[in-house]
């Protein structure tokens, strides 16, 4: 027997055989104690079995020489090694391989190190906030060894709801990685999930998370009261078919805020919204729009009121004289809701239709124009233009044709004759329009000899055609469209009209309404006792804007008048002769012109003292 003392232990042996020479060294097979936690000491002993001695031990943990340190110790005793980990952790898990070499060969035997290890988060769940339908993820990841399970529950852990399984054709599963995917999120998966896990080691891991879904608003569709006539009471509600409160309603018509117009009144509750016109009139007719937002979207509906309008001429149809041969265009527009229908008589209101289809040289063209080619003398006479809705009672005007016959040659000498040059007809844009509206204005020949030269000027300066600004000349009309006008269109617009024997022009104004803007806003001021000052306060605006001062205490309007201390001039300006210490205080400037809403800006006016001197005697005792 042999007693050997190995890292601390005694070891006792057999005598063991004399090995024949020419023997290469066999390993017996080791293995690591089982179910190492972290922290525990960990050993394995390598012995040959048979071999020559002497013999050379190694040791490798994952293919790579260990080198006997890192917490690592190595002792090879004649025919034994053992290697010990002092505090073995989850990096010393491996294979650990003992290679025996001797003169005449080598073996090598490997055993596997599991240290176990309680799970540990490396991705933790969070709280998720989404929309309904929408696709999401929540990541849940943990290690240890073994590998963890991960699972979840729907609800608290102490609540231990139901276990949700991987499901392909499910809106709610956990993929094999963990995560808990929702596929087309439901309000109905709102609450409390928990990802649990656990490999039967130690402690187990959950983390609790809030799924909240969050509901923008939808809007159910509406509508007014269809065939409104001027004077009736027109309304609309503007309800919510889901979405969560609280809720914000917003009305505009045309694009513009409702609260601008006079004569709307809004209502709103916690999911509705009425809007409400006591009496409706012409200008009430347009695309109402109603925005809902909430905290998490929003939604806007739109819907037509159309308010129903008898019949009113935009273009009254005008005589005409025009010479046998020629050809012609009588313009009649008419305006109104519905928007009536132009027929045109041959004769008075008891004559015959004249249609598309005519084939007598008269005809109706789209828009309301009457138009003849090559006149004859019997087309002269008179024709009545009728404008319907079905709406009111019908207008009609009744012109009347002349037709010239051609004369000879010396008749020509006198065709020089000033009656022969253009008469342009008066025109004028529509009233009241507002900035992004359609403009247009028609100029038509009242007398004078074909072939005429349109021409058109704004403010004196020629007008180019551009996508927003359209000439169109037919015969013995021009029309001028400007599709959306703004404030940058008002002007004068001349047509001139030129022939072989003279010319003519006609000029018209466009103002397009225009709620004020600032040209110069007040600014705060600093003056000295005694001094002057003028604040500068200007806005423009269609029509232009009036100004106006108010002293905020008291509410005191400042006068025009210039002979007072404290005035306001006609562009707006505040003007102070000889401050005093009274007039220190806040001053509020407002312009306004009846579109829109006004503007205002309030400055604050601080007087400084001047220093006053005293020729004084101080006694002192």
């Amino acid at each position: 027997m042999i007693l050997i003392q190995l890292l601390g232990y005694f070891l006792l042996c057999n005598h063991l055989p004399l090995i024949q020479a020419g023997d290469a060294p066999k390993v017996a097979p080791f293995s690591f104690p089982p179910a190492l936690k972290n922290g525990e000491r960990g050993s394995v002993t390598c012995t040959i079995r048979s071999g020559d001695t002497p013999v050379e031990f190694l040791w490798k943990k994952d293919d790579q020489n260990i080198q006997g340190n890192d917490g690592i110790k190595i002792q090879s005793v004649l025919d034994s090694s053992i290697l010990v980990i002092s505090s073995v952790s989850s990096k010393s898990s491996g294979n650990y391989s003992c290679v025996v070499k001797n003169s005449v060969g080598s073996d090598q035997f490997t055993s596997i190190l599991k240290v176990t290890a309680p799970p540990i988060w490396k991705v933790e769940p969070t709280d998720l906030h989404t929309q309904e339908g929408a696709s999401e993820v929540i990541y849940c990841e943990a290690s240890g060894v073994p590998q963890p399970d991960i699972k979840w529950i729907k609800g608290g852990e102490e609540q231990r709801g139901d276990v949700i399984t991987i499901d392909p054709s499910s809106n709610l599963k956990v993929l094999p990685s963990g995560t808990l995917s929702f596929n087309k999120i439901e309000s109905s998966m709102n609450g409390m999930y928990t990802c649990i896990a656990d490999n039967n080691l130690g402690t187990v891991l959950s983390k609790s998370i809030f799924v909240s879904v969050r509901d923008p608003p939808i809007l159910a569709q509406f509508s007014f009261p269809s065939a409104l006539k001027e004077g009736e009471r027109g309304s609309a509600t503007c309800t919510i078919r889901s979405g969560d409160t609280p809720l914000e309603f917003t009305w505009l018509k045309d694009g513009q805020d409702v609260r601008d117009i006079e004569g709307v009144r809004i209502k709103s509750d916690l999911d509705s919204s009425f809007l409400i016109i006591p009496f409706v009139t012409s200008k009430s007719s347009g695309n109402y729009t109603c925005i809902v937002k909430n905290a998490f979207g929003s939604d806007r509906y739109t819907s037509t009121l159309a308010v129903s309008a008898p019949p009113v001429w935009k273009v009254e149809p005008m005589n005409l004289d025009i010479q046998e041969g020629g050809n012609a265009h009588i313009s009649c527009e008419a305006s109104g809701v519905p928007q009536p229908e132009i027929k045109w008589l041959q004769g008075e209101e008891n004559g015959s239709t004249i249609t598309e289809d005519s084939s007598s040289g008269i005809k109706t063209l789209p828009g309301g124009i009457l138009s003849f080619t090559k006149v004859e003398a019997s087309m002269q006479g008179s024709y009545t233009c009728i404008a319907d809705n079905s709406f009111g009672k019908p207008i009609s005007k009744t012109i009347s044709l002349k037709v010239r016959e051609i004369v000879f040659l010396l008749f020509v000498v006198w065709k020089t004759d000033a009656n022969d040059a253009p008469d342009v007809a008066s025109f004028s844009f529509p009233t009241g329009l507002k900035e992004g509206q359609r403009g247009s204005a028609t100029c038509t020949i009242k007398s004078g000899e074909r072939p005429f030269d349109f021409q058109w000027l704004k403010n004196g300066d020629e007008i180019v055609k551009s996508s927003n600004v359209k000439i169109q000349n037919v015969l013995d009309s021009s029309f001028l469209v400007i599709e959306a006008v703004s404030s940058e269109s008002n002007g004068n617009y001349t047509c001139i009209v030129k022939n072989l024997y003279g010319s003519d022009r006609f000029t018209a104004t466009l103002n397009v309404a225009a709620a004020p803007t600032w040209i110069k806003e007040p600014t705060d001021a600093l003056v000295e006792e005694g001094d002057s000052i003028s604040i500068d306060c200007s806005a423009s605006g269609e029509p232009k804007p009036s100004v106006k001062w108010l002293k905020s205490e008291g509410n005191t309007l400042i006068s025009n008048d210039i002979s007072s201390a404290m005035s306001v001039s006609a562009s707006g300006t505040l003007t102070v002769n000889k401050v005093e210490a009274v007039m220190q205080g806040s001053y509020t400037c407002t312009a306004e012109n009846e579109i829109g809403k006004p503007i205002s800006k309030s400055i604050t006016i601080l007087v400084r003292g001047k220093y006053k001197f005293c020729n004084c005697n101080i006694f002192m005792e």
